[in-house]
């Protein structure tokens, strides 16, 4: 996962840089290096991201 797409998934989940970083158990600083592309995002957080996107998407889907 690269810098841009953690941060378009942030976004997508409507989340603020220090509301993500709670969720994920992270500091701010440690999000904006990988929003940035500075340091690599690790492999587990690769694996939740998308996770949480697609149930927010579907929950999102059944409030229509």
């Amino acid at each position: 996962m690269k810098g841009s797409q953690m941060k378009a998934a942030r976004k997508k989940l409507g989340l603020t840089q220090v509301k993500m970083c709670r969720l994920l158990g992270v500091s701010r600083a440690t999000l904006a290096r990988w929003e940035a592309g500075q340091i690599p995002v690790p492999h587990a957080v690769e694996m939740l991201v998308p996770r949480l996107v697609k149930e927010a998407e579907e929950k999102g889907k059944g409030r229509r």
